[in-house]
């Protein structure tokens, strides 16, 4: 049988279109960086978060997610919601999955030290890693200050 997973998109806005459509905009890929290595004050930070539950797992309690904010190996919760509103069924039927998705948007959200976001899901109360965000103050390795247009060797 297989566990339960899941994904979140790291993004400064999370905007419903018609017809139901999510659009992510301004999508960071694992790390944000601060150029000017100052903190700086976000106006928002959006969380598009996802979990998955295969076939075969039974779903005893409401699924709830959590954004984590860790700094110097300390860690704590800035946000925690369960899904609802919709009701769930207790397992998926053969072949198929279960996915339940929340949106998290912070707003303003300041970046004052080095730090990770780390996005949890919670499914029959076990803990499921749905991705994290690192935070840095300062430009990424390769990147040109002086020519911010440059492209940056990968």
């Amino acid at each position: 049988m297989s566990e339960p997973y899941g994904y979140t998109i790291f993004c400064d806005d999370i905007r419903q279109e018609v017809g139901g459509k999510l659009s992510f905009m301004g999508a960071y890929n694992g790390d944000l960086h601060i150029l000017t290595g100052e903190p700086f004050t976000l106006p928002k930070l959006a969380a598009g978060m996802t979990v998955v539950v295969p076939e075969g797992i039974q779903i005893t309690e409401p699924i709830a997610f959590a954004l984590l904010h860790e700094v110097d190996g300390e860690t704590n919760e800035l946000v925690r919601a369960v899904a609802e509103g919709y009701e769930l069924p207790t397992s998926a039927p053969a072949g198929r999955i279960i996915r339940v998705s929340l949106n998290f948007q912070l707003s303003p959200f300041l970046v004052d030290r080095e730090a990770i976001l780390r996005a949890r899901a919670y499914v029959n109360g076990q803990e499921v890693k749905i991705g994290a965000l690192a935070l840095h103050l300062g430009p990424p390795a390769g990147f040109d200050t002086d020519n911010p247009a440059a492209e940056t060797a990968g």
